[in-house]
């Protein structure tokens, strides 16, 4: 069950509010695409370079054809 939720801005005043039926469809919505595997795990761009450094480490000493 969720509640209706009261979104404010800075100087306290409301901004909009959200009802209890909008919050079900987004979680449910947001439930079953994290099953379907629609939603991809975010990579940074140093995750990236770690990774790359790290097969290139494994081929060098352990693939190459000395």
């Amino acid at each position: 069950m969720f509640y209706q939720v009261k979104v404010l801005d800075g100087e306290g005043k409301l901004k909009k509010v959200i009802s209890s039926n909008e919050l079900s469809k987004r979680y449910w919505n947001a439930f079953f695409d994290d099953a379907n595997g629609d939603s991809k795990p975010k990579v940074t761009p140093q995750q990236t370079r770690k990774k790359k450094k790290e097969l290139e480490f494994y081929f060098d000493h352990y693939c190459s054809a000395n």
